[in-house]
């Protein structure tokens, strides 16, 4: 693996808040706050690629053996994920949310399937995790043309799911095509390769391209978001589709504008790296600790019929607040990375 570099760590805490802030929203209580929640979705549907983006960046292209290299990352994914899986199944048995026979399916299922949809990321990135050797050859022996060939043609396809989420599904399945020959092209993968190139071929850039394309990046999709949210031509899945254009292009601008970014203060840094080292672990139990814990606990206090903006914040600081400390004592066990990475 490559040595960490501050910029990353800074990215990947960004990605860990806008994860939590994602599930962090309690349903609507007025009409006023919808426009909250399409902001809050804008802001943070960048948050699972941009953690793909990070990882490519540290990963690609792998330079060490193949068996090596999946060993290290599969321990580092499957027994937390296993551990926390297993902790919901067996959870919901007991509270008689479901039977005996649905538990003993969900728990055979685990190595297939989520048993919550927010785990869909540690699935579709173990899978990355197997092709990522074998990419690497590619990267390790391509040119920077050709690595922008290759993005170029990714973007096609996100181009067209966007266009077909605007059309309704007309064009293009954005669940996937048997027939359309770009359809089985880059996907997800598609991000870790961005990482690896912005990482790796963008040392020399300027303020032109790290900090003013960037900017207007993200001003002018935040622009066309209100505009058609406003005209009701665009909905939130628009920008919130993992495999999109816009997300696409905000991971591109985050990553670049974090990209030249250096903290001097000792407690900024120590924040940063605490909340990078324990994200993974974050990413597994937020959703359980905002569900069961945080939104009981505004609903005591009597916060959730406040604006949207109070209620969000309130619950992005305690999700993340408890979330982090659960895992900083877990990590006080022995074996604990078997249990939050």
């Amino acid at each position: 693996m490559k040595k960490r570099e501050q910029y990353l760590d800074t990215l990947r805490s960004v990605a860990c808040i806008f994860v939590v802030l994602t599930h962090s929203t309690l349903p609507l209580n007025t009409s006023d706050t919808s426009y909250t929640h399409a902001f809050i979705s804008f802001i943070c549907s960048p948050s699972s690629e941009l953690f793909l983006a990070v990882s490519g960046a540290l990963l690609l292209p792998v330079c060490r053996p193949a068996k090596e290299f999946l060993k290290k990352r599969f321990m580092r994914v499957f027994p937390p994920l296993l551990f926390w899986s297993c902790t919901i199944v067996i959870y919901r048995y007991f509270r008689n949310f479901v039977s005996l026979d649905e538990t003993c399916i969900s728990l055979i299922c685990i190595p297939f399937k989520p048993v919550l949809s927010v785990y869909w990321f540690f699935y579709v990135i173990s899978g990355l995790y197997i092709f990522a050797p074998i990419i690497s050859k590619w990267l390790l022996n391509s040119t920077r043309n050709e690595m922008r060939l290759f993005l170029f043609l990714w973007i096609i396809t996100l181009a067209l799911a966007s266009v077909s989420i605007l059309l309704d599904n007309k064009l293009v399945p954005v669940n996937g095509s048997y027939y359309f020959i770009l359809n089985s092209f880059g996907g997800f993968l598609g991000f870790m390769i961005l990482g690896s190139l912005l990482r790796n071929h963008t040392s020399g850039r300027t303020v032109k391209h790290n900090i003013v394309i960037p900017l207007v990046i993200l001003f002018s999709l935040f622009i066309v978001a209100v505009i058609g949210y406003k005209t009701r031509i665009l909905t939130a899945g628009f920008f919130i589709e993992n495999l999109s254009l816009p997300t696409a292009l905000m991971v591109y601008a985050v990553f670049m504008l974090f990209k030249d970014i250096r903290f001097d203060n000792k407690i900024i840094i120590r924040i940063i790296t605490e909340i990078a080292t324990c994200s993974y672990g974050i990413y597994l139990i937020h959703i359980l600790v905002n569900r069961n814990i945080v939104r009981n606990l505004l609903g005591y206090i009597g916060v959730t019929d406040y604006h949207a903006i109070i209620t969000s914040s309130l619950s992005l600081i305690l999700s993340l607040g408890i979330s982090y400390g659960i895992i900083k004592l877990i990590k006080l066990l022995p074996y604990s990375k078997y249990i939050v990475g």
